[in-house]
């Protein structure tokens, strides 16, 4: 009778995933991120990003257009040992659509709280704010936030209308009108 020996190779590796970011592509957001290693030992540290590998302990990507990338990281010590492979895991997105919130109450009481009244966004620009009291006397306009202020005196507390107008990156014009209320 005969024996029949198999044997059973088993490759085992070791995968980190080190890190997820999310980028933004927006106008006014960094495109440059410089990513690093804290192994703290003597050697090589080799970046692997775009089919180029780049040695150094610190490594700059520049991302330019949406997409999923990965940048691997491996160290080779100074007696030859090669480390676990690390991989940051980068999704690049276009830039968000425009986003804007405004409270529906502020206090102007100088007590460092909520004293100013005013939009809170992301990826907007040529904001101009309009604000009118409940008999549709406009009390301010202007790019800038209010304090709750008319012609130099505090406004009384009550409920005020506002009117917002802003532009997104891609010059397209929003605008928003709400209620708010002014607290004493």
């Amino acid at each position: 009778m005969k024996k029949i020996f198999t044997l059973i190779f088993t490759l085992v590796f070791s995968v980190s995933i080190y890190s997820q970011q999310i980028i933004e592509l927006c106008p006014q957001s960094p495109i440059q991120f410089e990513y690093s290693s804290n192994a703290g030992e003597s050697g090589t540290y080799n970046w692997i990003f775009n089919n180029t590998i780049t040695q150094g302990s610190v490594f700059t990507a520049t991302f330019n257009s949406e997409g999923l990338y990965t940048l691997s990281l491996f160290f080779v010590s100074s007696n030859g040992c090669i480390s676990d492979t690390i991989y940051y895991i980068i999704t690049v997105l276009p830039c968000a659509d425009t986003y804007l919130f405004l409270p529906n109450a502020f206090s102007p009481n100088y007590d460092g709280l909520n004293d100013l009244f005013g939009p809170i966004g992301v990826n907007y620009k040529n904001m101009k704010m309009w604000i009118f009291n409940r008999w549709g006397e406009q009390l301010f306009e202007d790019n800038k936030i209010w304090d709750g202020t008319y012609n130099g005196k505090m406004c009384q507390q009550d409920v005020y209308v506002y009117m917002i107008q802003w532009e997104n990156p891609d010059g397209k014009f929003h605008k928003q009108i709400g209620i708010f209320t002014l607290v004493k």
